[in-house]
């Protein structure tokens, strides 16, 4: 299985590269293939590129949010908080795998065109 692992934290980076690095060696022990994004304060540490999007699988997402998610339309995508991903690793891929839904990026709503004033003749 070809997995994207996307890790971000909002207090820092320490707890970025340690939740990147168990995810990735729990994926590892699995005999998955995983390529490694990591969000810090700046920019993208080693981005997924659009071949690396297409051939995966499954979209992992360690954070309070999914950056660019439209990146990933149509594909498997679970998120959580990365606090959740750190106690047990295995186990977060394996709820990953079960419960990722197929991303669809919101649609915006459709306007109405505004109601006819009727008037009432007396």
């Amino acid at each position: 299985m070809n997995i994207i692992l996307i890790t971000a934290c909002p207090s820092g980076m320490a707890t970025t590269f340690l939740a990147a690095k168990r995810l990735e060696q729990a994926a590892q022990r699995q005999g998955w293939v995983a390529h490694v994004e990591m969000h810090g304060e700046v920019a993208p540490l080693q981005a997924a590129t659009a071949e690396q999007i297409a051939n995966a699988d499954l979209i992992v997402v360690a954070a309070d949010h999914v950056p660019a998610p439209e990146r990933f339309e149509g594909k498997r995508l679970f998120q959580a908080p990365i606090a959740s991903a750190l106690p047990d690793p295995s186990d977060f891929l394996a709820q990953a795998k079960r419960e990722a839904p197929i991303y669809s990026a919101p649609k915006p709503p459709v306007r109405q065109p505004p109601l006819a004033r009727r008037t009432v003749k007396k």
